[in-house]
């Protein structure tokens, strides 16, 4: 009995890694951004960084055509500046010092959350994997004894199925409605902006790497609904706290306001 039992634990176990490892490989071959980073295709001239705000608002396509230099965007929908942090600690360990990154800044107001979604990158990714022990310790160790756990999510789904069709960035073309514009004026007040765990220190590393490896640093804050800045007017704390860590307002691009048309507008944040 007890032999039966080791021997179906060590073939659990011989399986279970197995198929992790064709799973990791399988990903490689996604036409994903993050697959494309840790596969060996994703250098760049210039990184953008940070949340949906960047993922859908930051064209890479536009950029990489008006700039004359390969642009990605490895920005995530509800990412986290640490998770950004890790991304770019493996670009810099893959790939060497980029020229430039650009970070869209309110990834600060995120949870790291997304870790737990993208953790099958933790196969690659010893910076990311760091982030979920600290945080999500259970799932660490959940995907350290059965691999295969750290393939079950949405988002290593999402990667297989770039494999068959290829990844095209979602830039939004929808617009708000007049109905939706009402509903977020006479909405109830909850702070948006306002820093997460430890974003600011983060935010604070990077901008010390950039000094200590010499790429351009930017931080590009991309227009918002005008009747959504209306309600939040602890916008100005926030972006005080940003400037305070960064302790360089040439760098900082403040662009809250330059849209006033709600035709360009997918809902209150995008």
């Amino acid at each position: 009995m007890i032999v039966s039992i080791i021997l179906f634990l060590t073939i659990f176990f011989i399986g279970d890694r197995v198929l992790a490892k064709t799973g990791a490989w399988l990903y490689g071959y996604s036409t994903m951004p993050d697959a494309k980073l840790y596969s060996g295709r994703g250098k760049a001239d210039i990184l953008i960084l940070g949340n949906s705000r960047a993922y859908h608002h930051l064209d890479e396509k536009l950029w990489s055509e008006e700039l004359g230099l390969e642009v990605k965007v490895y920005a995530i929908e509800a990412a986290s500046m640490e998770y950004n942090e890790a991304l770019l600690l493996d670009y810099i360990e893959l790939y060497g010092v980029p020229d430039a990154v650009i970070i869209e800044p309110t990834c600060l107001t995120w949870d790291n959350g997304q870790v737990v979604n993208m953790r099958g990158l933790t196969m690659y990714s010893s910076n990311l994997k760091k982030l979920l022990k600290k945080d999500y310790y259970s799932q660490y160790i959940a995907g350290e004894l059965f691999n295969l756990y750290k393939f079950n999510s949405t988002g290593y789904l999402n990667g297989l199925h770039k494999i068959f069709v290829e990844y095209e960035q979602p830039i939004f073309t929808s617009t708000i409605t007049e109905t939706e514009i009402d509903v977020v004026k006479n909405s109830k007040y909850q702070p948006y902006f306002f820093n997460k765990g430890e974003s600011l220190d983060s935010l604070s590393r990077v901008k010390a790497l950039s000094v200590e490896k010499g790429f351009v640093l930017n931080i590009l804050i991309t227009p918002f609904l005008q009747e959504f800045i209306v309600l939040h007017d602890e916008f100005n704390t926030w972006a005080n706290s940003i400037r305070t860590t960064i302790n360089n307002d040439k760098i900082i691009y403040n662009y809250i306001n330059l849209i006033k048309l709600t035709d360009y507008f997918k809902d209150d944040t995008h």
